[in-house]
């Protein structure tokens, strides 16, 4: 190896298709490092006693073991095996509990030795008794108790219409690990069209805000449930206006006042397009007791009225409408005289 190589006892190597596991100390020389490998030849599947996590390990497995000290050979009984496997993180989790499905049968941990050889670990393995537990097939000791397992429920309706714009409906699932209750779910949604309706992922609740059907997906670990929605959601428009300052009844004459329209669409604010006349008190003809003399804003919403200045009073109507000509808004002023 190249003198900068970050290799040590213990450490896997992937050489073709292969890993091998280096097997003696590092001889570190003037233009390269020297050391050992064995070819890994299975490896280890085990469950940790304290976790539910899968470990895999390269490893070599022997009826003997070379002492890489001595370089003398220790035999073992016919129902044992030697394993020497990376001594690490994973490998630490191995204790005299665990158990190992090797070439179709199954061992059980009698001896652990992690001193003899820096960077490895020899296990000593007995042959034992296949369980229910076991899966042979998979050559993994002690998996269906480790396995999670997920339930999803649908309680509330597969199809829910809305039929109004923001009309809500709630998801009611049950959702089970392992026999029990998940009260905080880990949950993803799929919505097929965001602009027939939202989903809350934290309270699973639906809001309608178009028309048409959208499919929401809920997985939950794998399991999924699809909900069919149809949404209502389009309203006919009602433009409603009201002129600020309300307060505001008379001008007096050679005065100016300012009003703005304040339009709605269903109670809500809405922009659009103000459209001002002034008229008689009979709505008939236009007056001479007033006049609009500007108007300003994006949506032509603000006007500066004036009263004229001539010895002339009554009352006048001041008119909003909308886009389609129609009077959404009538406010009546009187002009005053000044005194």
């Amino acid at each position: 190896m190249p003198v900068e190589s970050l290799a040590y006892g213990g450490s896997i190597v992937e050489w073709g298709e292969d890993k091998w596991i280096i097997t003696t100390d590092i001889d570190d020389l003037k233009a390269y490092k020297s050391a050992s490998m064995v070819k890994s030849n299975n490896t280890l599947k085990f469950y940790s006693s304290s976790s539910s996590t899968l470990y895999q390990i390269p490893c070599i497995i022997g009826k003997s073991s070379i002492s890489l000290e001595t370089n003398k050979f220790l035999s073992i009984p016919a129902d044992e095996n030697l394993v020497v496997c990376p001594n690490n993180i994973d490998s630490s989790k191995i204790d005299e509990n665990t158990r190992f499905i090797l070439g179709g049968k199954v061992y059980s941990v009698i001896g652990i030795d992690n001193i003899e050889t820096v960077g490895l670990l020899v296990i000593r393995i007995k042959e034992g008794q296949i369980s229910d537990d076991d899966n042979l097939e998979l050559s993994i000791a002690n998996y269906y108790s480790n396995q999670i397992v997920y339930s999803m429920q649908l309680i509330s309706n597969p199809i829910i219409s809305l039929q109004s714009l923001n009309q809500t409906s709630k998801i009611e699932l049950a959702l089970i690990t392992n026999g029990i209750v998940d009260t905080s779910p880990i949950l993803s949604i799929t919505n097929s069209n965001p602009s027939i309706c939202t989903v809350d992922i934290s309270t699973l609740i639906i809001t309608c805000i178009g028309t048409g059907t959208s499919n929401i997906a809920i997985n939950y670990h794998g399991q999924i449930t699809v909900i069919s929605v149809t949404g209502i959601g389009s309203i006919s428009n009602n433009y409603a206006v009201s002129i600020a300052p309300s307060t505001t009844t008379s001008i007096k004459i050679g005065q100016q006042s300012i009003f703005e329209s304040l339009f709605t669409n269903n109670g809500e604010p809405f922009l659009l397009y103000a459209y001002w006349t002034l008229l008689d008190d009979a709505e008939t003809v236009s007056t001479d007791l007033a006049t609009i003399i500007s108007t300003s804003g994006t949506y032509n919403e603000n006007i500066i009225l004036k009263a004229n200045s001539i010895s002339k009073y009554g009352y006048v109507k001041l008119i909003v409408k909308d886009v389609s000509g129609n009077i959404v808004y009538k406010k009546r002023l009187q002009i005053k005289s000044l005194i």
